[in-house]
């Protein structure tokens, strides 16, 4: 079977919206659209088409002129981590059944 990554080429608009919504998500307080541009050198109206793009799907929101992740956006982050914390305890209680002492 061959590798996936070598059999399909990235989308690179994809990719540009990926990491525009990276940069927003990674933000303490809102960014404003110049500031991606300023950040990421990429033309505003550019930014402007990733983050209608990502408003229209739900993944971020607008804030006092800034874009911010949304609700949405929390709830992957929300899931992931719900799914390792299931994960953790189902490994805790098969080492228990196996007679395994944990250290915390």
């Amino acid at each position: 079977m061959k590798d996936k990554k070598s059999s399909y080429p990235p989308i690179l608009s994809s990719q540009k919206t990926v990491q525009v919504l990276k940069l927003i998500a990674k933000q303490q307080a809102g960014i404003t659209p110049n500031e991606i541009s300023d950040k990421m050198d990429i033309k505003y109206a550019t930014v402007m088409t990733h983050i209608v793009t990502l408003e229209r799907e739900g993944l971020i929101e607008a804030l006092d002129g800034a874009y911010i992740g949304s609700l949405e956006l929390a709830t992957f982050w929300a899931m992931r981590k719900a799914m390792i914390r299931n994960k953790e305890e189902e490994i805790d209680k098969e080492k228990e059944l196996l007679g395994i002492v944990q250290n915390k």
